[in-house]
């Protein structure tokens, strides 16, 4: 009985060898096939994917909350912290600068009043600071939804980045098995097993 259980562990191991080398070739294959490869700039990858196909993992390197809330509190703060230091500071450069022109267009538009050294804004500049606040709101709004995308995708290519480093072209795995004597007082035990072997 143990030789025929033997001898089926054995040919379901080499069977399982055989297969196991499939995944990681048809893995390896699939990201090459989008046109991925390591080291590519953000620019770049971003097309090739969807963030709604995110699903969060632990050792995801970048928070997609964290870069939303830290947009919402600093526009451009979220993809400062995801990397793309210049797309950051433009997107807070353009909401500083809309906040500063709507202050600036609402104390300098505007008409006196019938009261000594009192001045009211004018309905023109009323409408442009107004304009100048909602871009500023409109950019920071970007921000937000901006740096959740950017951390996603982001993430999305750290994951096919791990496989395609974790998994050489020239590597071989495979599961092979192997029968391990053990010593026993008496005399030795032969256990099945199987084996894990890489070669590079």
């Amino acid at each position: 009985m143990r030789k025929i259980l033997l001898s089926v562990f054995c040919l379901f191991a080499m069977v399982f060898s055989v297969t196991a080398q499939e995944p990681a070739d048809s893995v390896r294959r699939s990201i090459k096939d989008r046109g991925i490869s390591l080291r590519m700039s953000y620019d770049d990858y971003k097309s090739l994917y969807n963030p709604r196909d995110y699903v969060h993992q632990d050792f995801d390197p970048y928070s997609p909350v964290g870069s939303g809330i830290a947009s919402f509190f600093i526009p451009g703060l979220g993809q400062m912290i995801n990397g793309e230091a210049g797309r950051g500071f433009a997107m807070l450069a353009g909401d500083f600068g809309l906040i500063f022109a709507g202050v600036l267009i609402a104390g300098l538009w505007t008409k006196p009043t019938g009261e000594e050294g009192v001045r009211t804004t004018t309905t023109g500049g009323k409408i442009c600071a107004s304009c100048c606040f909602a871009g500023a709101l409109g950019i920071t709004v970007w921000s937000i939804c901006d740096a959740v995308q950017m951390a996603k995708i982001k993430n999305l290519y750290a994951r096919d980045c791990r496989m395609l480093s974790l998994l050489p072209a020239d590597a071989d795995v495979r599961l092979v098995p192997n029968l391990t004597a053990v010593p026993t007082p008496q005399n030795f035990q032969y256990v099945p097993g199987v084996t894990l072997a890489v070669r590079f």
